[in-house]
């Protein structure tokens, strides 16, 4: 794996907080190789949101972005996978994905860090990021005592890093992923541009709070909001900020949006892959890990979709 990395000539990177800080690692760590570095269509799992521009390289790097074995397939390149989502490589890649062998990670981060056995605050973000409640993972503590990092300034680096791609501003991801570790976690922390857009999505959180209407029962609580195509985006900080609040075993989020609707589930009452597996093909674009499962879909297929997942109503 460590010698198809150095192979690498293009970098595809996902646009939340592990996808930067993954990508961003990975700069660090073949610092003198340069790389073409891309992102796909912010808040979209399929082939269509890949620039074209990636079937020019050579070798491609793919790292925590979990579109379908088929359509990865499709990619030109020789194709070299880190990643830690519910996604089998297609055939004659070169992949490091724990969950797909039987394992789990924290983040794509972690994986690629793991690989060469080397640690920074970093991963900590990345794994902030990716887990609600990162303090409750069995490797959090030892992981943020070596660091010497907080787990409330990893959780804040990690809201500050991913409002990014919460607004919409690729050039603050593309930015990021190449600039990250000339920042360090305390630039990022008191950095007035990332701040701005930081409050930003607080906003628009509160707009989207104040317009959730929720239902609960036996465990599972399901919110549903209306709203517009572009806030879909924001549906899963808009499930942290509520499950902050209720603690639910299993809460579900439906945003309708004008064109499509999203929906983000997230707990320990449902075999979310399995779930995954239920809707795909049933939907636009579904994806997530076994704590994690989101898809956005046609809105015709909105009640089929809430039927299956027997949600209160």
């Amino acid at each position: 794996m460590k010698r198809a990395l150095g192979e690498v000539t293009g970098v595809l990177t996902h646009w939340d907080a592990d996808g930067i800080m993954v990508a961003n690692k990975y700069m660090t760590f073949f610092k003198d190789r340069y790389v073409n570095l891309y992102i796909p269509e912010i808040g979209s799992w399929s082939i269509r949101a890949v620039p074209e521009e990636v079937n020019l390289e050579d070798v491609l790097a793919v790292f925590d972005y979990n579109i379908p074995t088929h359509e990865m397939g499709q990619l030109k390149p020789r194709l070299v996978i880190i990643d830690h989502h519910s996604i089998p490589a297609p055939e004659g890649a070169i992949a490091c994905n724990p969950l797909v062998e039987g394992g789990w990670a924290p983040s794509a981060t972690y994986v690629l860090s793991s690989l060469f056995d080397s640690y920074d605050w970093r991963d900590a973000v990345s794994i902030a990021a990716d887990l609600v409640e990162p303090e409750k993972w069995e490797g959090w503590k030892r992981l943020s005592e070596e660091l010497g990092i907080e787990t409330e300034e990893a959780k804040e680096a990690a809201a500050i890093v991913n409002a990014c791609h919460r607004i919409g501003d690729t050039f603050c991801i593309l930015s990021l992923s190449e600039r990250a570790h000339l920042l360090g976690l305390k630039g990022i922390l008191e950095s007035p541009s990332l701040r701005r857009r930081r409050e930003k999505v607080l906003k628009l959180l509160d707009e989207l709070e104040n317009l959730l209407k929720c239902v609960e029962s036996d465990g599972i609580t399901f919110c549903e909001i209306e709203s517009d195509d572009k806030r879909l985006i924001l549906i899963s900080a808009l499930w942290r900020r509520l499950y902050k609040k209720i603690k639910a075993k299993e809460l579900i989020i439906l945003m309708k949006g004008k064109n499509k609707a999203r929906i983000y589930c997230r707990g320990e009452l449902f075999d979310h892959l399995k779930l995954i597996e239920m809707l795909r093909g049933k939907v636009y674009e579904v994806g997530g890990k076994p704590e994690v499962c989101s898809a956005i879909m046609p809105l015709h297929v909105v009640e089929r979709v809430l039927n299956v997942l027997g949600v209160p109503r």
